[in-house]
């Protein structure tokens, strides 16, 4: 995989491909920095940001899902406005990537049900918790976080289909920035003061 000095080899054209490869490489390893990214979603007093797991990546469709509990606010955020931003974080790489896209919500349909099958038990515990995620609570105990493995109707699968991405390579001496946008057949690619 890419190390720093690696990245800065690469021309623009090949800029789309490695972060598709970077992200399809955290979607399948738990201690990639960029399986754990921040989500911005916009709330009713301004941006509302999350880290969350990236649960898979699908390249071809530009695509990232990420699961959550059907009754948290973000859900109803991205509901009434869908444009999302992610942000990916590698400090090893020093590798900024700002991913712009629009997200779906996905509870009841064969996406949701392909994933809830292929969560652990473990996973689906966060789904099974009695109280609404953000709510407050009376007391802490240990039942607050971990449920019932039946949480099937609180379990929700969000995709971004990513439109545009920024990647940030820190260096040295400089830095560099791209812009990669999706016309809507290939990524158009330029450079950007950092």
């Amino acid at each position: 995989m890419y190390t720093n000095p690696q990245l800065w080899e690469l021309t623009l054209d090949q800029w789309p491909a490695a972060v598709w490869e970077l992200l399809e490489s955290a979607a399948n390893g738990f201690d990639e920095p960029f399986r754990t990214p921040a989500v911005a979603s916009t709330g009713p007093d301004g941006p509302d940001i999350r880290t969350v797991i990236l649960r898979e990546v699908h390249s071809p469709q530009r695509r990232a899902l990420f699961y959550t509990d059907a009754r948290s606010p973000k859900v109803e955020q991205m509901a009434s406005h869908n444009a999302v931003t992610w942000m990916f974080y590698d400090p090893a790489r020093r590798l900024q990537v700002r991913a712009r896209g629009m997200a779906s919500l996905h509870g009841d349909d064969l996406l949701a049900k392909r994933c809830w099958e292929d969560c652990s038990e473990a996973n689906r515990r966060n789904y099974g918790g009695l109280q609404v995620p953000g709510s407050a609570l009376e007391e802490l105990s240990k039942e607050v976080s971990m449920g019932a493995p039946d949480g099937r109707e609180n379990f929700l699968v969000v995709a971004t289909a990513f439109s545009r991405l920024d990647v940030l390579l820190l260096g040295d001496q400089s830095n560099r920035r791209a812009d990669l946008a999706w016309d809507g057949s290939v990524w158009k690619a330029g450079w950007l003061s950092p």
